[in-house]
């Protein structure tokens, strides 16, 4: 059985720095925050789903965490985690959301160990924070993806996951998550 560890908060190894930089997301230091990325803010914290039980028969809960990545609190990162109840913890995407330098937009970037790229754009939409992107998988097959979440209510917020199809978005995952850090 392989164990994935959870890696070390803000430690991210330079080479995803060097990434992010190329694809023109390095953290802007003292500039103000988009209304966007100030609109994280309550999403910032250590979350979990309800519980679910995996295809193999172990149950495992989701978990989700948001953290600023930078002094300057223009990029967070996130990490989403899948935690069995044996104590088998998999990391499932890591990724950053922040100000992009040319277009002054909230760019979305992630990634899996799976080698699973994301990319796109993070919006505020009535009282929700919406991200829509594109998924390319290892194969190569693109997926066009949006991510709701809904305001955060007694420290818990529902996300809903869709998928562009037949001219129309198509909910297949939702979930409601539930603050774990205090």
């Amino acid at each position: 059985m392989m164990t994935h560890l959870k890696p070390p908060r803000g430690l991210l190894p330079l080479a995803v720095l060097s990434v992010l930089t190329a694809l023109g997301g390095a953290p802007l230091h003292g500039q103000d925050r988009p209304a966007a990325l100030t609109e994280l803010a309550p999403y910032l914290g250590e979350w979990r789903a309800e519980p679910s039980t995996a295809p193999d028969g172990r149950g495992f809960r989701f978990g989700y965490s948001l953290q600023w990545f930078d002094p300057g609190h223009t990029v967070v990162e996130m990490l989403i985690t899948q935690n069995f109840d044996d104590g088998e913890t998999r990391v499932l995407w890591m990724g950053f959301k922040g100000r992009d330098p040319a277009s002054g937009g909230i760019y979305y970037h992630g990634f899996s160990p799976s080698g699973r790229v994301a990319r796109g754009e993070v919006a505020k939409e009535s009282a929700d924070v919406l991200t829509v992107y594109e998924g390319w998988g290892p194969t190569g097959a693109v997926a066009r993806i949006q991510d709701r979440f809904l305001p955060v209510e007694d420290d818990s917020f529902m996300s809903i996951t869709s998928v562009w199809r037949d001219e129309a978005w198509r909910e297949i995952m939702r979930d409601t998550w539930t603050r774990v850090d205090g």
